[in-house]
């Protein structure tokens, strides 16, 4: 199964239940129904048009062997995959895909309050929050404490995520001259 089949119908998985595992299934198989087919069903878990197809699997139509398409099928977090099965599967046992729209579905939405996945920045790039921080505390004269961090905090998070919904992120500079005001008036310096 092409890997970009498999991503273009990946967003059906995120209902986390076996309609989506059989749409997300069914779909693939449409794509490359040249080379697969589903699977007729009779017993378990069985999804599509009567008399029911397999939710999760395919099989290829040149020698009857099986793929999983679905690692932990019906489930939350269920994946795509395609991993070869044990067994083959009989002809007569092939099913016809279903044509699907061509529309691709909602894209899944992360739920309120949560924050998207960004990879690591590495650590440069927060030690300049670090050096300035750490240089406004020594004027004052006082030693980091556990405000400090509240301001790194700060000015990391309106880098990702902006000062507000409204508003796209700040760069690093713009945040540090941001929230550098703030903590020098909290410590009573000047900034310079």
């Amino acid at each position: 199964m092409n890997p970009a089949t498999m991503k273009k119908h990946e967003h059906l998985l995120a209902s986390g239940t076996w309609d989506g595992a059989y749409q997300f299934t069914n779909n693939c198989c449409y794509d490359e129904r040249d080379e697969y087919a589903l699977i007729r069903k009779t017993g378990g878990q069985k999804c599509g048009p009567a008399p029911g197809r397999d939710c999760d699997k395919v099989v290829r139509r040149s020698d009857g062997i099986m793929f999983d398409m679905v690692r932990g099928g019906g489930a939350a977090g269920q994946a795509a995959q395609f991993s070869q099965q044990e067994g083959v599967c009989k002809r007569e046992d092939y099913a016809e895909p279903e044509a699907y729209s061509t529309q691709p579905g909602p894209t899944p939405q992360p739920p309120s309050n949560t924050v998207p996945f960004h990879g690591y920045d590495g650590d440069e790039k927060w030690k300049q929050v670090g050096v300035v921080l750490a240089s406004d505390y020594a004027r004052k004269p006082q030693a980091l404490d556990a405000d400090s961090v509240v301001w790194t905090a700060r000015t990391i998070h309106d880098c990702y995520m902006g000062p507000d919904a409204s508003k796209p992120p700040l760069s690093l500079d713009e945040s540090i001259k941001k929230h550098r005001a703030e903590w020098c008036a909290a410590l009573g310096v000047p900034v310079v």
